[in-house]
């Protein structure tokens, strides 16, 4: 597929996949500004990176367990609706925490709150915008339309992560949070109208049946098992890196919310190659060297990231992760949509979910060896890590190999 037919593709001209792309940049800018203010709030109430790791641990933790049942529930219902009702759930979720915040509720109780009831939104909205995304583009076009949902949403991310530190630093991080429902207001309004009409398959049987038969492929289907497990590891050992921003950002580049929100934002432009890239992928292009090559690169820039003496270093190996995790991200949701029959794409989703809720593990280990190691040595070992993940899977799956 070359960049022109890409944009004239009439599926992802249609007005459904336009709505949604607009949905998933202003969604993005509220989870843009989870990367900031999750950590950075962490960091100034309890002055340790233990705690922002646990905060981050926090954030990923519904993602094990809601990933699942969010799935089922995706399968169940009208996704169009459930996408949209998220949103505003997003809404009130974010005004609260902002009342509470202004009223003088400074403590880690609230930061950990607020972190728990933004994860758990996440985990719900992420697999059920995902098979969303399968039901208007369809199994041909699902790599292009979730690389052009991640474009979209990665613009929202640097939005999102700038305008947040920025409002944050200067006016209040209750005003950052007032900014970020306004956003999930926006992606509501966006998505009005009718569901468009897709042949989407719904399983309208009782959830722990449900559950039990997507338990039955995932025994059955090894590729679906493989990607679960690596996307575990990867999780553990790779993504974790954003545990170590807010001691990077205050301690070896000397700069506040603000620089940190301009930092996480300009590493993000990483995501909008990748996913640039795979929107014009051609068709037929085989997805699986692809991901291997992404995995290894992230490992790579994690590795990178320790060495990084400078802002300009650390934007470069943050926007190299950036990349990896965009590509590794939409090729693996891609891969595991593909591999189920088309009454458990929801449930494939909330399994992708589940793995990457395995990231707690990860935020926690990320804090406590640096706390041990510090930052430098915590980034090499965590880098090390995901290639060793890979290069294991590989060795023992034979369904991940290059043919």
């Amino acid at each position: 597929m070359t960049i022109s037919s890409a944009f004239r593709d009439p599926v992802l001209r249609s007005p459904a996949f336009m709505k949604l792309a607009a949905n998933g940049g202003t969604n993005g800018i509220s989870v843009g500004a989870d990367y900031v203010l999750v950590g950075w709030l962490a960091l100034q109430v309890a002055e340790s990176t233990t705690w922002v790791g646990g905060g981050f641990a926090l954030y990923h933790v519904p993602g094990l367990l809601l990933g699942m049942p969010a799935g089922s529930l995706a399968d169940r219902v009208n996704r169009h609706r459930l996408v949209r009702g998220l949103e505003l759930v997003g809404v009130l979720i974010l005004i609260t925490f902002a009342m509470l915040l202004a009223a003088g509720h400074w403590n880690i109780a609230v930061v950990y709150g607020l972190t728990v009831a933004l994860g758990s939104l996440r985990a719900i909205h992420h697999p059920t915008r995902l098979a969303y995304t399968y039901d208007i583009a369809g199994p041909k076009r699902v790599i292009p339309a979730i690389s052009a949902l991640n474009f979209s949403s990665h613009l929202g991310y640097i939005v999102g992560a700038a305008a947040s530190g920025l409002i944050a630093e200067r006016f209040g991080v209750h005003h950052a949070l007032l900014a970020m429902a306004l956003a999930h207001l926006i992606a509501w309004s966006c998505l009005s109208g009718a569901s468009p009409p897709v042949a989407a398959v719904h399983d309208p049987s009782p959830i722990l049946d449900n559950l039990r038969d997507y338990a039955r492929e995932i025994t059955r289907n090894r590729l679906l098992a493989a990607l679960v497990i690596v996307t575990a590891g990867i999780e553990v050992f790779g993504t974790s890196l954003y545990t170590t921003l807010p001691e990077l950002a205050q301690l070896r580049l000397e700069v506040g919310a603000d620089g940190l929100g301009g930092l996480v934002a300009i590493s993000q432009a990483g995501g909008l190659i990748a996913a640039s890239i795979l929107f014009v992928m051609p068709a037929h292009t085989d997805a699986k060297p692809l991901w291997l090559i992404s995995i290894a690169c992230l490992g790579l820039a994690v590795v990178a990231l320790g060495a990084a003496p400078n802002m300009v270093t650390c934007a470069i190996a943050l926007g190299a992760a950036a990349a990896a995790i965009s590509a590794w991200d939409i090729l693996t949701q891609s891969m595991m949509q593909l591999s189920v029959p088309d009454r458990l794409r929801g449930r494939a989703m909330g399994a992708w979910m589940f793995a990457i809720g395995s990231a707690p593990f990860g935020h926690l280990q990320m804090g406590f060896v640096v706390a041990w190691l510090g930052l430098d040595l915590a980034l090499y070992l965590n880098g090390f890590m995901v290639l060793v993940v890979i290069a294991a899977g590989v060795l023992i799956v034979k369904e991940l190999r290059l043919r």
